[in-house]
C-alpha cells in the first residue's frame, strides 16, 4: 500500500466520525478515558496537545467559556 493510499484512506475514515466521536479518539490516543471528562475538560485537554501539532505555538489560550 502506497503512502498516497494510507493518507486517503485515512481521509475517507474520518469523514465517517462525529466531531464528538473524533475528539473522543484523540483524547484517548495519549491515554486518557473520554467518558471520564465533561465538554470543558475535553476541550481544555485538546488545547494543551497544541504545543505538540503546532511547532512555534506560544500564544495565549482562548477563552472556552
Amino acid at each position: 500500500m502506497s503512502k498516497a493510499d494510507v493518507v486517503d484512506n485515512l481521509a475517507k475514515g474520518r469523514r465517517a466520525f462525529t466531531t464528538k466521536e473524533w475528539v473522543d479518539c484523540l483524547i484517548r490516543s495519549i491515554g486518557l478515558e473520554p467518558q471520564a471528562f465533561d465538554e470543558k475538560a475535553k476541550r481544555l485537554i485538546l488545547l494543551r496537545m497544541i504545543p505538540f501539532v503546532e511547532r512555534n505555538y506560544n500564544g495565549s489560550f482562548p477563552t472556552l467559556m
